[in-house]
């Protein structure tokens, strides 16, 4: 098993146009959820007054500038992190170039030979997946607080712990969807386009505040919106985003394993 995780790496290694995807897609996420980051009044040369003011419109009382600090980087830290859309797009891309490839013409195009068993060429396949996807979750999230949230530190550990926790439940509920399609289509241009109309549908609902009909209402149940709340408004949903994920995951590997299990070698 663990040599066919290593065999994972070393393939996505070799494929230096998946390589350049991801960290083209690395640095540009890096860009835009930085740049997303909001700006503090006392960067702008506010004086104290205002920024009163301001914070009182808000609903908060402050008794000094160093305390509007400590609210705005606990803030900051809270919008960058709970930026999640360009974890759609590294769904699209695992399983394009990752998972995509083991299927030609609808069957299995990998060996199950050598002592290998279908389960143990799945469970590889699997595991080398969200691996990938939850390392550059975490590249992407570290480099953009390092350079876009200076102060972001001072926020208390337990807090970085949870919302990093949970954030990564909340990406394996969001590239969960695009492993399924690949077992669902087993075939290349369906998947990445399947997986292509997923990820620009969530990335075109993220902006918003509520859901508008009965389809963005069923969108809202997907963890990426129940983490929204828990970063931005620091909700307690913890049961809303474990059932969300958990569901996700049982239906995904169910059905791709069935499949899986069942198909036809090359």
């Amino acid at each position: 098993m663990i040599r066919l995780i290593r065999q994972e790496f070393y393939r996505l290694g070799k494929n230096s146009l998946m390589l350049g995807a991801l960290v083209m897609v690395l640095c540009i996420s890096v860009v835009v959820v930085g740049q997303s980051a909001p700006i503090s009044l006392t960067a702008k040369g506010a004086d104290f007054a205002d920024i009163q003011s301001y914070m009182e419109i808000l609903g908060y009382e402050i008794e000094s500038v160093a305390e509007y600090d400590n609210w705005f980087q606990n803030m900051c830290f809270r919008t960058i992190v709970q930026n999640t859309q360009f974890m759609f797009w590294i769904g699209v891309l695992l399983a394009g170039f990752l998972i995509g490839e083991v299927f030609v013409d609808r069957t299995i195009a990998v060996p199950i030979t050598y002592g290998y068993t279908r389960t143990s060429v799945y469970t590889a396949k699997l595991a080398a997946y969200f691996i990938f996807a939850l390392i550059f979750s975490f590249l992407s999230l570290l480099a953009t607080l390092i350079i876009f949230a200076q102060g972001w530190t001072n926020v208390s550990a337990m807090e970085i712990v949870h919302l990093f926790i949970f954030r990564a439940l909340c990406d394996v509920g969001i590239v969960s969807i695009p492993f399924l399609i690949v077992f669902l289509c087993r075939d290349l241009v369906k998947t990445m386009t399947l997986s292509v109309g997923y990820a620009m549908i969530f990335t075109n609902s993220l902006h918003k505040t509520q859901a508008n009909n009965f389809f963005e209402e069923i969108l809202w149940h997907h963890p990426v919106f129940y983490y929204r709340k828990m970063a931005l408004y620091g909700l307690r949903n913890y049961e809303e985003i474990i059932l969300s994920v958990t569901l996700i995951l049982a239906v995904t590997l169910a059905l791709s394993f069935y499949i899986f299990h069942n198909l036809e070698l090359e």
